[in-house]
């Protein structure tokens, strides 16, 4: 049987440190967010295609407002 020990930080007690027998390994590295990257590392990305000044979409700086639908009125069930 498989037991999950979680603790607050990285001291473990020997009792269960000695015992431990295998670990689940990492499958993939963590990904590095985009604003995470620097201005050189930025620059020096090889880039695939420049596509033309009127294909390019502007930066949206406010959300779109949704406009709001008119209520439907309910209509009242039929009865015979």
């Amino acid at each position: 049987m498989t037991r999950l020990h979680l603790f607050a930080d990285d001291k473990i007690p020997e009792d269960i440190a000695l015992n431990i027998s295998s670990q689940l390994a990492q499958l993939r590295p963590v990904p590095i967010k985009t604003v995470q990257y620097s201005e050189e590392e930025k620059s020096t990305f090889p880039q695939l295609f420049d596509l033309p000044k009127e294909m390019l979409l502007k930066r949206i700086e406010d959300p779109v407002k949704k406009e709001k639908k008119p209520k439907r009125k309910r209509r009242k069930p039929y009865y015979p």
